[in-house]
């Protein structure tokens, strides 16, 4: 049952989908408890065809093709995850809603200035 105050629905990103997967993840015990919160309180799980195919790409290749294949088999057999897929609107969406962010940051993440610049993106 949802209390007052708690999301309508939680959007799952591939760090949290790894870290449930993953016992020697050092975020596993905290991902696999709040998990079984939001199922015990029924909120819906929202995660996109993106994010699968992140988390399919490195479970691939951190633990081969079965465990890659039997964690998106688990999440589409859930009643309790809903996938959305990414259209072309969506992706204009987000760069306008990154347009209207841009001029209140003063400088990119570290972590974004180096990608940009070992992949040569101005």
């Amino acid at each position: 049952m949802r209390g007052a105050g708690e999301p309508r629905r939680l959007f799952v990103d591939s760090g949290a989908w790894i870290a449930l997967r993953s016992r020697r993840d050092q975020h596993h015990a905290e991902a696999d408890r709040l998990f079984r919160k939001a199922l015990r309180r029924r909120i819906p799980l929202v995660t996109t065809d993106l994010v699968l195919a992140e988390l399919h790409r490195l479970t691939l290749f951190r633990a081969g093709v079965l465990p890659a294949l039997r964690a998106l088999d688990r999440i589409d057999a859930s009643p309790s995850v809903t996938v959305h897929f990414a259209r072309a609107e969506h992706h204009a969406a987000a760069r306008r809603w990154l347009d209207r962010l841009a001029p209140r940051l003063k400088t990119p993440p570290a972590a974004y200035r180096a990608d940009s610049e070992d992949h040569h993106i101005h």
